[in-house]
């Protein structure tokens, strides 16, 4: 309740009034106890559940009230803590989320990418309309979830169309991911460059219209981007639905119209067959700068098997090892890799997609045992 960081005691009512209790320091401290500031609040009128949440990112608690609709109004702390007539400290701020309402035109999807430049990647959340809120990691392997810094809105969103995604790549090599629609339909895409938008905002991406025709391969398959050759920048590929992957390396001119692409290459081919449950990803495992090919099987809890890159586009690849046991969650989860240290090393995080909650597991060499 005054953002100090400790849990607070309180106790809600039926009719929604609720009575605190301050933790003046009662689990570091012999004297430590409880402190009573009474009734912080007298009730909303609203049938439903009341949470207490950081709704602002501001360090104190909000009061929120989640109807029976799925409706979520919320109240601001106004220092509800320390003033006198606790009966005003929460300032009534209107509808906070409307998701269970009208779900589609609310969901958020997780991604992961660095737009600062600095290394590690940070929390992103893409809505339906392409539009963008981020978090920024600050030394989040070390010091947990405080440390994701709301930036709050970074991209307006294009509105992408049917059969278009929102992707983030590094295609110029500057070191800062770049804002990328894709087009599964044919594998076009269209970019905006990344001029600093954390410092700059939502004018900082450049507009560079389309900078991939796309292949006619990429009907068949699925576009993505990884570094195959290690020079910094992201290359253009098409896993196709046997999980064989071509690439068209990116030559470092590409300006709008969609130049700047290397040839057709068949970077890679599975030698064994590969089951409907798992998904070819590209991730740098090993901290060369080259991605790896690994296959994430749900079957087997998301177990991540992986062949290092040996030869950039030249189709070397070592022998077949599996680099992540997994984990078992007990529910569907998506997973991704990305890194969260900056150690140049890709980490292995599950997100819950139904409220974006994240675990990791950092890569400390990772694992590199017969299959």
């Amino acid at each position: 309740m005054d953002g100090d960081k400790d849990a607070d005691y309180l106790i809600v009512h039926s009719d929604g009034s609720t009575e605190a209790w301050l933790n003046d320091d009662v689990a570091v401290k012999a004297s430590g106890r409880w402190k009573s500031i009474g009734k912080i609040a007298t009730g909303t009128g609203i049938d439903g559940t009341v949470r207490f949440a950081d709704a602002d990112a501001d360090g104190d608690a909000d009061y929120v009230m989640v109807g029976s609709a799925g409706t979520a109004t919320w109240w601001e702390n106004d220092d509800v803590a320390t003033r006198k007539d606790k009966e005003n400290g929460f300032k009534k701020q209107g509808v906070y989320g409307d998701h269970k309402l009208d779900a589609a035109d609310n969901a958020r999807t997780v991604r992961f990418a660095d737009l600062d430049g600095d290394g590690d990647d940070d929390y992103v959340l893409v809505g339906p309309k392409g539009e963008v809120e981020a978090w920024r990691n600050d030394d989040v392997a070390a010091r947990g979830t405080n440390a994701w810094i709301k930036v709050g809105r970074v991209a307006e969103g294009v509105s992408p169309g049917k059969n278009q995604r929102v992707v983030f790549a590094d295609f110029n090599g500057d070191g800062r991911d770049d804002y990328l629609v894709v087009d599964d339909a044919n594998g076009r895409v269209r970019g905006w460059r990344n001029d600093g938008v954390f410092t700059k905002g939502v004018t900082a991406w450049t507009n560079l219209g389309v900078i991939a025709q796309g292949p006619a391969l990429a009907a068949e398959g699925e576009v993505q981007f990884a570094d195959i050759d290690g020079d910094g920048a992201d290359d253009y590929l098409v896993v196709t639905s046997g999980h064989s992957a071509h690439a068209w390396e990116n030559k470092g001119t590409n300006g709008p119209g969609g130049g700047g692409w290397g040839t057709k290459t068949l970077i890679a081919s599975p030698k064994d067959s590969v089951t409907a449950t798992q998904t070819t990803l590209f991730a740098d495992m090993n901290c060369d700068r080259r991605a790896y090919y690994v296959l994430r099987d749900s079957a087997e809890n998301n177990a991540l098997y992986g062949w290092q890159n040996l030869g950039g586009f030249d189709n070397e690849w070592s022998d077949k090892r599996k680099i992540a046991y997994g984990v078992a969650m007990g529910f569907p989860v998506d997973v991704h890799l990305a890194d969260l240290d900056g150690d140049g090393l890709d980490d292995y995080l599950v997100v819950d997609p139904t409220n974006g909650a994240t675990r990791a597991w950092l890569n400390k060499g990772g694992n590199h045992a017969n299959p």
